[in-house]
């Protein structure tokens, strides 16, 4: 399997997961899109797959979570800060993650997915749910 499948088949999982439907944004290969202010997931290849008879290959499954907008006071004057991260989203997402990628087995294709880590990331204005995922083929 090259690393352009596995990272499809990856993709299906995601697809096929409550994780694709509870987020607000898109679920892409590789890249986020343009300028996207809503929660979207991406998966990449951080790890291509080996040529063995037993392939493993590690993938990025991206979560963004926008932090919510809020009003304060600053020296007298409004201001529209984004500055503090939605954990209550960032929860339910990386359990919705964690469901999905914690173990998986397709018999028909011969691979295992398994989440190996999971990261918060806090950004400026933004958090990332950085999970890292091996696939393990059977290379028949």
């Amino acid at each position: 399997m090259t690393a352009a499948e596995a990272l499809d088949h990856l993709f299906s999982i995601v697809w096929a997961s409550s994780l694709k439907t509870s987020v607000t944004g898109a679920v892409r290969r590789y890249l986020r899109p343009t300028n996207s202010t809503k929660e979207d997931v991406t998966v990449n290849v951080l790890n291509p797959t080996s040529f063995e008879q037993l392939q493993t290959g590690v993938f990025n499954v991206n979560v963004f979570v926008p932090n919510p907008e809020y009003t304060t006071t600053v020296d007298g004057k409004q201001v529209r800060l984004r500055d503090n991260p939605d954990h209550g989203r960032i929860k339910v997402l990386s359990a919705l993650c964690n469901i999905a990628f914690k173990f998986h087995y397709d018999k028909e294709k011969y691979v295992i997915v398994e989440l190996q880590t999971q990261h918060i990331l806090p950004e400026s204005e933004q958090t990332i749910i950085n999970n890292r995922v091996k696939l393990t083929i059977k290379n028949l």
